[in-house]
């Protein structure tokens, strides 16, 4: 996979990688596709950065911001989104403990590779 910020590779599997510009934010991709926790959707850009940020000042890991253009609407949603576990196992707790954090409304979610590959 190509990212075309600086990175670093992450054990376990994965790399961090952080933008730059005024609207940096450091981000954190997985290696291949699985489950994740989405925490949000919006179509600010900005609010979806803001959250990304908050959540890796809150110490969780694999927290990426993925773009969606509905082909119908032409609307693009940014979906926060946190975690990348293989198999569904263990993808529970994460939801739990970002629920805890404050994030009252999450999804848990199969993320296919391809799209973990965008920036």
């Amino acid at each position: 996979m190509h990212v075309p910020y600086p990175t670093q590779k992450l054990q376990g599997g994965g790399i961090r990688c952080c933008q730059e510009g005024p609207a940096a934010v450091p981000i954190t991709l997985p290696v291949a596709g699985g489950w994740t926790v989405q925490v949000m959707a919006t179509t600010s850009k900005p609010d979806a950065d803001r959250a990304a940020k908050a959540l890796l000042a809150a110490k969780f890991d694999a927290v990426r911001v993925l773009p969606h253009t509905d082909p119908e609407t032409s609307t693009t949603h940014y979906r926060v989104r946190v975690g990348s576990f293989p198999a569904r196992t263990g993808i529970a707790a994460l939801e739990r403990r970002l629920q805890a954090a404050g994030y009252a409304e999450t999804w848990i979610v199969y993320e296919d590779a391809a799209a973990t590959t965008k920036p």
